[in-house]
C-alpha cells in the first residue's frame, strides 16, 4: 500500500490493531483499526457497507497508536495494545 508516496507493508494484524513497516523497515507504526458501521447517505443516495479504517493523522498518538524504529519494539507494543483492547489475531 502506498500513502502520499510512502510505502506501507502489513507486518501483523488483529481485529483491533495492525503493525505496518514503513519505507521498507525504516520505521514501524502500530495503529488501531476501527470498524465503521453500514450507513445510508441520503444526499448521495449511496449505501456505505461496513468497512475498516486505520488511525488518521490527527488521531495518531491519542488513541494508543505509536511509531517505533525497531521491529521488536513495535511487535511488543502491538501485543500490549491488542491485549488491552481485547483483540483477536487474524490470519496475518
Amino acid at each position: 500500500m502506498t500513502v502520499n508516496g510512502i510505502s506501507y507493508e502489513l507486518v501483523k494484524r488483529s481485529d483491533k490493531v495492525a503493525v505496518f513497516s514503513v519505507q521498507n523497515g525504516r520505521r514501524y507504526e502500530v495503529v488501531r483499526i476501527y470498524v465503521l458501521p453500514k450507513r445510508y447517505d441520503a444526499y448521495w443516495l449511496y449505501h456505505w457497507p461496513e468497512r475498516e479504517e486505520i488511525t488518521r493523522g490527527s488521531q495518531f498518538g491519542r488513541d494508543g497508536s505509536r511509531m517505533f524504529f525497531e521491529k521488536e519494539q513495535a511487535l511488543k507494543y502491538f501485543d500490549k495494545l491488542n491485549q488491552s483492547l481485547g483483540g483477536e489475531l487474524t490470519g496475518q
